[in-house]
């Protein structure tokens, strides 16, 4: 009795680590974002191109992404992507230098110019933007659904 009670438990033991491998794998890839995206105006993208240069010149070192520019309606939309989510952190504090570059040009803050207006709404919206996507990655269907080989 205890014999079979154990070939039992062996048998069930050895069918849930079979199982166990495919689900845990499908889990890491479906888990695992594989970048953040940023879609951002034309505005956005120069406050972003223009804290890049800030930080570079600044700090020097590298910056690595990928960029695609595609035509929506009327707008032109920069939409790039980042691998490694150190970059958003690095980003968020060059467009935090660059705001405060930015604060510093302007005189006097009760009357702000147009173009001081439209620069401070752009360093804000991009920053929100950039937390966005901090919050929400992207993941690549590819990587979480493999592709079928007969």
């Amino acid at each position: 009795m205890k014999r079979c009670i154990c070939k039992t438990i062996f048998v069930l033991l050895v069918a849930v680590l079979m199982c166990f491998p495919c689900a845990a794998e499908e889990n890491v890839s479906a888990s695992q974002p594989c970048g953040y995206e940023l879609r951002l105006n034309l505005n956005e993208y120069s406050v972003l191109s223009s804290a890049a240069v800030l930080g570079l010149g600044r700090y020097g070192g590298e910056i690595s992404l990928n960029l695609k520019m595609t035509k929506e309606g009327e707008n032109i939309v920069w939409t790039i992507r980042f691998e490694d989510e150190k970059m958003l952190d690095l980003m968020k504090q060059r467009v935090a230098e660059k705001a405060i570059d930015l604060l510093s040009a302007v005189s006097d803050f009760g009357n702000l110019d147009k173009n001081s207006q439209i620069a401070l709404q752009t360093a804000a919206s991009l920053y929100a933007k950039i937390n966005d996507a901090e919050s929400h990655p992207v993941t690549d269907e590819k990587k979480i659904i493999p592709e079928k080989t007969n």
